[in-house]
């Protein structure tokens, strides 16, 4: 390959090709810029035969910038546009220093062409069968992502991460904003799957929610743990611990009309920030309160004043429910087993102490003995 002085104005840009690589920073383009202004481009750009810059647009740039009537390029042929792609990027790819989302980004403009190669290739596999045309089974997805994800330097689960959140940019200006600021290191790209992830569970619950049917028929026993609005916003780098279920403003919650028998007592589930809520929304349904037991885990948990470690159930009652009291506690100690989830040691006490047809209102685990309103 030889290298000549071609005229400046003769060069063409392609936005393709020019918005492949990520720009250099500001520093490192003034040092370019002022190392050429003092010694010459020392590295020629490269073009194709039609004069199109496939490699060296911040050279170009400085070109232009200082007014150099030529330039030295390499001219190179390639066999068409996918193959001069994979140049631009491989040819990029090792001389910059780039974050793990940057390199995901240009592993899925390389992962474009390796699809496309595998797609052509499973094109010649197909076979006819009657007047149908059948794909014949292949891996080739799957080995055009391992293959990207080598070249560029980061894990197959990586990439497929990456696309996943790409698709997530479109239409979403919250992970777009997250992605951006993974490609500049201040977030990785697993932080913002997780995000996703959360967010896609969120909307899931909220569809399953509005199918469930009505609990039929009245009962003895409800126990209820209503989805309290925190109004938190779930953080995969920062504030984890956001609800992850749809959460519902006291409002709403009131607006429930719980299939209570006119004999029954209700165990309503409030965290220290909606004790106040919890006791009117017991008055709003219509029972009476009695007493309360306190949970007391065996770890510490969050909060804003003082750090929780305890959750408090409401016990009210309506009419003359038949209850079995045998001296128990208001206290329950019992460990945590994950957010929002009851202890089993709970519901024990629960059957021993009530008598009656038991529901158990966005309940989360089915229980012998008990029907089930919730996601379960």
């Amino acid at each position: 390959m030889e290298i000549e002085e071609i005229e400046v104005d003769k060069l063409k840009e392609v936005p393709a090709y020019k918005e492949l690589m990520p720009p250099p920073s500001m520093e490192d383009y003034q040092a370019l810029k002022d190392s050429i202004n003092k010694h010459g481009i020392k590295i020629s750009l490269t073009v194709n035969k039609d004069y199109e810059i496939i490699d060296g647009y911040s050279r170009f740039k400085i070109a232009k910038e200082l007014g150099l009537n030529t330039v030295p390029c390499t001219t190179l042929m390639f066999k068409n546009r996918f193959e001069e792609q994979e140049y631009v990027i491989l040819s990029n790819l090792h001389r910059r220093h780039l974050t793990n989302a940057q390199k995901a980004e240009i592993g899925l403009k390389l992962l474009e062409i390796e699809e496309e190669k595998a797609r052509k290739r499973q094109l010649s596999k197909l076979k006819h069968v009657g007047d149908a045309i059948v794909p014949l089974e292949s891996e080739e997805r799957g080995e055009a992502m391992e293959i990207v994800a080598e070249r560029v330097g980061v894990g197959k689960d990586t990439i497929w991460k990456a696309r996943k959140i790409k698709e997530k940019t479109e239409n979403d200006e919250r992970i777009r904003i997250f992605w951006d600021e993974a490609k500049k290191g201040k977030r990785t790209i697993n932080s913002v799957y997780k995000l996703i992830e959360h967010e896609e569970k969120i909307k899931k619950l909220e569809e399953k929610i509005k199918s469930l049917p009505e609990p039929e028929g009245k009962y003895h026993v409800i126990v209820i743990d209503p989805p309290w609005q925190y109004g938190t916003k779930y953080n995969p780098d920062g504030r984890r611990v956001a609800s992850p279920y749809p959460e519902i403003n006291t409002q709403e919650l009131e607006k429930i009309e719980l299939p209570a028998d006119d004999d029954c007592i209700l165990w309503l589930w409030a965290t220290n920030a909606f004790l106040h809520d919890a006791f009117h929304l017991m008055e709003k349904w219509g029972f009476e309160y009695k007493t309360m037991l306190t949970w007391v885990k065996d770890k510490i948990g969050v909060g804003s004043w003082l750090r929780g470690q305890t959750e408090h159930c409401l016990l009210g009652v309506k009419g003359k429910p038949i209850l079995n009291l045998i001296n128990q506690s208001t206290v329950l100690f019992a460990s945590n087993k994950g957010h929002s989830k009851k202890p089993d040691e709970f519901y024990e006490m629960v059957d021993k102490l009530c008598i009656g047809k038991k529901l158990d209102y966005f309940g989360t685990k089915k229980r012998k003995g008990w029907s089930i309103h919730g996601t379960v």
